[in-house]
């Protein structure tokens, strides 16, 4: 039995995804965190991410914009939720019997207008929703625009419209 310790060195391709890592995790559990229900489904997007970045390093193909790319795989994932979220409430009232989940109450006013932006955010049409948490998050119209697949113009049209219904709402103080 051999008793000496033997340093493991990463490969060049860990080292970038330990990079990656260290440079985006923050931003993107912080974007994943807006786009999902929970925050171990946030985590688990993440997690999926750097093991797909991982996969994707090893194999030699590392992304040109990485943080980019890792933010669309995060997108991506929560775009297959959503729809599988919206197939299973379809079918919801056929099978719920019980009381929809109620929210604790919320004594500042500070928690109430974030709950509030976050409802209003979450009620917004998924190309709106998307393009301005994207914006949210750093990325800038082009790069947005590539990411979604839509034109400049109409990602800027986007991030506006959700802007103006997230501050209408707000000043309105319309529920959703």
């Amino acid at each position: 039995m051999n008793t000496s310790l033997e340093l493991v060195v990463p490969s060049s391709a860990d080292a970038a995804v330990i990079a990656a890592f260290e440079a985006h995790h923050v931003d993107l559990l912080r974007f994943a965190m807006s786009l999902f229900r929970t925050e171990a489904e946030a985590e688990d997007a993440v997690q999926d991410a750097f093991m797909k970045l991982t996969a994707s390093a090893r194999s030699g193909e590392l992304p040109d914009d990485v943080r980019a790319w890792l933010f669309t795989v995060c997108l991506n994932r929560a775009r297959s939720s959503w729809r599988k979220r919206s197939v299973a409430e379809r079918f919801l009232p056929f099978l719920d019997r019980g009381r929809p989940p109620t929210q604790p109450d919320e004594d500042l006013e500070l928690r109430d207008t974030v709950a509030d932006v976050q409802r209003i955010v979450r009620s917004l049409p998924v190309d709106q929703r998307t393009a301005f948490l994207l914006a949210v998050a750093g990325f800038s119209g082009p790069e947005i625009a590539t990411m979604t697949g839509h034109t400049n113009g109409a990602t800027r049209m986007l991030i506006w419209r959700a802007r103006e219904t997230i501050r209408h709402d707000l000043e309105a103080g319309v529920p959703r």
